[in-house]
């Protein structure tokens, strides 16, 4: 895997960052403290993908899966004021897809959470073509991101995590956003 994992993240630098680049994103490296967690960097090689937009921050994730050639793409928008959580206050530039209020992935398949690479058929196909029509199909998905991150709607291969403590009770409370 640690080849497979080499070149899976080569072409995701070739070919899907510069799609995300050409979207208006800019290419950014981990935090200092995401960067000394060995977690972080092997989850987020590629680092963040961020955008200024009418005073927020679109963010976007390229999380790499631990043991298989696999990568699923999840992304957001942090407000202006940052994000408050239990356990501390983030401002806006600090902020990952994982702390936002509503967190979402874009996935080759949403019904069945597929991870893009991740079909047990991939085993038998060559490695670098296998990489490369995965980067494809997400490529030809990123206008799902374009409407989220536009009108806040929630297309076919998206799912999205809402997450908000109840004022009252001071319980969390969650629920499923997806077409």
């Amino acid at each position: 895997m640690p080849g497979n994992r080499k070149l899976l993240i080569q072409q995701l630098q070739e070919n899907l960052v510069p799609a995300l680049i050409a979207r208006g994103f800019q290419q950014l490296p981990l935090s200092e403290r995401d960067g000394k967690s060995r977690d972080m960097v092997s989850m987020l090689p590629l680092g963040y993908l961020k955008r200024q937009r009418d005073g927020n921050l679109d963010i976007v994730e390229i999380q790499i899966h631990p043991r298989r050639m696999a990568f699923v793409i999840g992304f957001g928008t942090a407000p202006p004021e940052g994000v408050i959580l239990p356990w501390a206050k983030l401002a806006q530039t600090e902020v990952g897809v994982s702390s936002l209020a509503e967190n979402c992935r874009l996935y080759a398949n949403r019904r069945f959470m597929t991870w893009f690479g991740s079909a047990w058929t991939s085993f038998y196909k060559d490695q670098s073509r296998h990489a490369i029509e995965s980067i494809q199909k997400a490529v030809s998905l990123l206008p799902e991101l374009d409407e989220y991150f536009g009108r806040g709607a929630v297309g076919p291969h998206i799912k999205c995590v809402c997450q908000v403590i109840d004022p009252t009770s001071g319980q969390l409370k969650s629920s499923i956003r997806s077409s």
